[in-house]
């Protein structure tokens, strides 16, 4: 084999441990919180530290849902918050999502669009962060079936 092809080799390799070491790393980073599910068929998610996820409508790929969150009194605080969905298996790259204070004091919502995956069947993890430095973090999880 080349000098070249070793060295080619070599960056890959170490491109390939850099990956998975931070795949590693973010999704330790996320702490032990608890997680709760959500149902793919009636967009409805299980309380999750007493906050309550809604999807407006049946998830489904590659359309824009409405996600309304309603917090506790004590958890809502900040003018939004800040989430990203990525898948929980596969690396699907990250989605961004940020759910805006609404009319009601302890609701927030916003919209996501769900990438279409090429797998029968994807699981995807939802993390939404507080914006008011509390650092809360709320994360569910879901299945899809895909069409």
């Amino acid at each position: 084999m080349k000098q070249s092809s070793w060295m080619t080799a070599g960056v890959l390799g170490a491109a390939l441990l850099a990956l998975l070491g931070y795949s590693v790393w973010h999704n330790t980073d996320l702490g032990s919180g608890p997680i709760a599910k959500c149902e793919q068929d009636s967009g409805k998610c299980e309380k999750n530290l007493g906050a309550i996820l809604n999807f407006s409508e049946p998830i489904v790929v590659n359309k824009a849902l409405m996600l309304t969150l309603t917090l506790p009194e004590s958890m809502a605080q900040g003018d939004f918050w800040q989430g990203r969905l990525e898948g929980r298996d596969m690396y699907m790259g990250i989605t961004p999502v940020t759910l805006k204070a609404a009319e009601r004091s302890n609701q927030y919502q916003g919209q996501l669009r769900i990438p279409i995956c090429t797998t029968e069947q994807m699981a995807w993890r939802l993390i939404l962060e507080s914006s008011d430095g509390s650092k809360s973090i709320l994360m569910y999880e879901f299945m899809m079936s895909q069409p």
